[in-house]
């Protein structure tokens, strides 16, 4: 026979033999977990348990214990705390049965433990200075400085007082040029003073104000940074008081927190729209005589609104807020460029997404009670949302009332309803409503919500459509909705066409589709 032909026979069988998997070969599959979230206080366990790699489990509200591992944070440091976690699921065997540990990666803290601990006071007429300090700091007096310091939790507050009385001594200015500190100065506002702060390194921060005779350089260092350790530093920092303080250290002109920050009461109210409705709560709509866009602009106090825009008295009052801040924004946020949305608790905080001067967005919990206070800032998350950067998030989980921009003005608000959580996407520049008991995660352009972490079988989908998929719904407006089935939703966003899906019939799905917003 033909050699070439008896290869040519032979060549397919050794192709196959050697392109088939051996029969020992495990097949493999990759499984990539999904990140889920879930709320409750962390524990630690009293007793190891064996061939468990954790040492720690969250208690939900409903009393399933979720056990916990991580690399990124070190679980003891909130013990008692009750916190939002997300995280990727693993796999684990306890007698005999698998059982999952969320391995953390986000945490949000909801609320912290009410701790009490000696607390001493400290005051002294020759620095005209007041403060109260933990019972587990040793106090240090010298000359024209004061040291406190705790050899347990490695913090160190150093207060020098640098005498401005004297022919030679520098102006609050030149001592702070004479520094040479080369980073961005921020602004922090206590209950009582507003300084001026610079973070020198990744475990020191330099505060200072002055008084009518000193300038005061405070001087934090945090060798080993833990929620207890800034807790105790912002207790001192806030019960710090200056008797001889410069008339202007805060931050606002009080004569206008004091007429407008506070609740507006009805007669206010009634005086502002007297103009414009013939009621109170009235809607204000075209045929009223005097609804002008002048009229508008200043009973909004600087802002030109569309009339359908907000209708109702609380929104003129969150805008009078909004006016005041941003008056006055340079000094609590020196790189704000422009706002994105605000949205308001029922105790008087906001949220504020803004953009900075380089563009980036940024987030910060503000408390508007007595004058404009940073009470938390965040971080974009890596997976979704916002991550806790600096503070408490006290607000997590309260009623909001959402104001967003779009070309300069203010979309109708949106109320977050009793049992809903707002979730906001950076990833595809979104925000929707939500019910707080269920979870959600991320998969390419699509977010699944679920109400089963376990499962994690599907509730309801938001998806951001594709060119080709959207171009049918091309002559919707903005921030119009189509439904194109039983349960299928499609709303047309700045940031694209995005498809909604609910699975679970129970939901109001007229709510979350109006609460589906650009970010």
């Amino acid at each position: 026979m033909n050699k070439k032909l008896i290869l040519s026979l032979l060549l397919p069988i050794f192709v196959a033999a050697c392109s088939s998997p051996s029969l020992d070969e495990p097949e493999i599959v990759l499984d990539v977990p999904a990140t889920k979230s879930f709320v409750g206080v962390v524990n630690k366990l009293s007793v190891p348990l064996n061939n468990l790699d954790s040492d720690y489990y969250l208690l939900t509200d409903s009393k399933n214990r979720i056990y916990l591992n991580s690399i990124v944070h070190n679980l003891l440091d909130y013990i008692d705390f009750e916190v939002r976690l997300r995280g990727q699921i693993q796999f684990s065997e306890l007698a005999g049965k698998q059982i999952e540990i969320l391995n953390v990666e986000q945490i949000d803290i909801i609320s912290t433990p009410d701790v009490k601990l000696d607390s001493l006071s400290y005051e002294s007429s020759e620095f005209g200075v007041y403060f109260n300090y933990l019972s587990t700091f040793e106090l240090e007096e010298f000359a024209s400085q004061l040291s406190l310091s705790d050899p347990n939790s490695r913090q160190l507050i150093k207060i020098n007082f640098i005498d401005k009385t004297l022919d030679s001594s520098p102006t609050f200015d030149s001592y702070l040029e004479s520094l040479n500190l080369n980073t961005p100065k921020e602004n922090f506002v206590t209950n009582n003073h507003r300084f001026d702060l610079y973070n020198t390194s990744s475990d020191t921060i330099k505060y200072f104000i002055q008084s009518n005779k000193f300038i005061l350089e405070i001087t934090y260092v945090f060798l080993e940074p833990t929620n207890e350790g800034f807790t105790a530093f912002d207790e001192f920092l806030n019960s710090l008081k200056l008797s001889d303080i410069e008339i202007h250290e805060l931050p606002i002109d009080t004569d206008l927190l004091n007429s407008d920050l506070e609740p507006l009461d009805d007669e206010v109210i009634v005086e502002k729209v007297s103009d414009l409705s013939d009621t109170e709560g009235d809607m204000i709509t075209d045929e009223t005589p005097d609804s002008s866009s002048a009229n508008v602009t200043d009973f909004t106090d600087g802002y030109t609104v569309n009339n359908e825009d907000f209708t109702t008295n609380v929104d003129s009052d969150f805008l009078s807020i909004v006016n005041k801040f941003e008056s006055n924004v340079v000094s609590i946020l020196d790189t704000f460029q422009n706002s994105i949305s605000y949205s308001f608790t029922d105790n008087q905080e906001f949220y504020l997404i803004y953009l900075d001067k380089n563009d980036n967005q940024k987030r910060v919990l503000i408390d508007y009670s007595k004058e404009f206070k940073i009470i938390a800032t965040f971080t974009e998350g890596s997976v979704s949302d916002w991550d806790l950067a600096t503070g408490v998030n006290i607000a997590f989980d309260r009623p909001l009332t959402v104001l967003s921009k779009q070309d300069d003005q203010f979309l109708p608000s949106v109320s977050l309803k009793e049992g809903f959580r707002l979730f906001e996407s950076l990833a595809m520049k979104i925000q929707s409503f939500y019910p707080t008991d269920w979870y959600y995660s991320r998969q390419d352009d699509v977010y699944i919500f679920s109400s089963d972490p376990k499962t994690f079988e599907p509730s309801m989908l938001i998806s951001l459509m594709d060119d080709s998929s959207s171009k049918q719904y091309s002559d919707l407006s903005l921030n119009e909705s189509i439904q194109v089935s039983t349960n299928i939703f499609v709303k047309k966003l700045n940031a694209g066409f995005f498809k909604l899906e609910f699975i679970d019939d129970s939901i109001d799905t007229s709510y979350i589709l109006d609460s589906l917003r650009d970010v």
